[in-house]
């Protein structure tokens, strides 16, 4: 679950910078509760990363819907959250199939 929690942490900073806080903190919230869950050291990049991302996806929402987001966001499953992180990923590669298709 280690390596699952780094790719989401990326999938949220991807994100905030879309502009899709809500969706960031979600998969951030994940993330964070799976390396509590395993321990061990976060590296210094890593660490980085997730504050900046945090405190990006706050800043974009009010201080009391951000929690409650990140929050909810703890509570999603692996596998939800996985899925949640490649569902825009997927509807362009479907779209993008689509267009070729009709070419």
């Amino acid at each position: 679950m280690l390596i699952a929690s780094d790719p989401l942490v990326g999938y949220a900073s991807l994100a905030t910078k879309a502009n899709e806080p809500v969706r960031a903190l979600h998969l951030l919230g994940c993330a964070i509760r799976l390396r509590e869950e395993i321990g061990g050291n976060i590296g210094v990049w890593d660490h980085e990363r997730r504050t900046r991302t945090l405190d990006l996806a706050q800043r974009q929402l009010s201080r009391y819907h951000a929690d409650a987001e990140l929050a909810a966001g703890r509570a999603i499953g692996l596998q939800e959250a996985v899925a949640y992180a490649l569902e825009e990923e997927d509807r362009d590669r479907y779209a993008s199939d689509q267009v070729d298709q009709s070419n």
